[in-house]
């Protein structure tokens, strides 16, 4: 099971949501209204690497 965060930021005139895939990756959630999507491999306090997906949507 993958666990799942979600966080909003402002960007200019867009929200960023960025979604945390804690376990695989591969494992995405479609949306339906977001603009752009890019994974982004990062590592976490333990040095594990985790995938940070962010999406940007229009405000």
């Amino acid at each position: 099971m993958v666990y799942q965060t979600w966080t909003y930021f402002s960007l200019g005139n867009n929200l960023v949501l960025v979604q945390k895939l804690q376990d695989n990756c591969n494992k995405s959630t479609n949306l339906g209204h977001t603009d752009t999507t890019n994974l982004k491999k990062v590592r976490d306090w333990y040095g594990k690497g985790k995938c940070i997906q962010m999406e940007t949507l229009s405000a």
